[in-house]
């Protein structure tokens, strides 16, 4: 998971100690020297449930470092879930790709490296929706049982 995010490792264990005192995960006696394993509670899955499918006002950037820790955790999701993520991250990169288009029709760029920089913005927007395209698709599909001649279809 470390293409998604970074950890501060002095805040690993604050915040482990905090879940631990709220209920939401249990320590475990562990065998192997001064290494803590953790369970997650009943009340914890329920919260770390709440937390995936909860709504974040956010920047851009950080909307898709989110999306992709979320998306690392997909299994532990219905397929209900899922598509119900996908569809607003998906809805979400589609009014950020009208934005750019409205933002580069309104200017005129000179720069060479700006332009770039454009193209290079929307290029992975389009390929971010197109991949989205593509998960929605497997998880509806997903959701139904699948005929032989379905099968060639799906590209994971």
């Amino acid at each position: 998971m470390g293409s998604c995010m970074t950890v501060n490792y002095g805040a690993i264990y604050p915040l482990l100690k905090r879940l631990e005192d709220q209920g939401y995960i249990l320590a475990l006696d562990s065998t192997e020297g001064n290494k803590k394993i953790f369970q997650i509670t009943a009340k914890g899955g329920d919260r770390w449930r709440e937390k995936m499918l909860e709504d974040h006002q956010e920047s851009w950037v950080k909307s898709r470092s989110r999306f992709l820790i979320k998306f690392f955790f997909f299994s532990q999701l219905e397929p209900e879930e899922r598509i119900q993520l996908i569809k607003k991250r998906l809805k979400a990169c589609q009014l950020r790709k009208e934005e750019l288009e409205d933002h580069s029709s309104d200017q005129r760029i000179d720069d060479y490296y700006q332009v770039l920089a454009w193209q290079r913005a929307e290029n992975t927007l389009e390929d971010e929706i197109l991949w989205l395209e593509e998960k929605l698709r497997y998880e509806q599909l997903s959701c139904q049982p699948l005929k032989p001649e379905e099968m060639s279809l799906l590209t994971l």
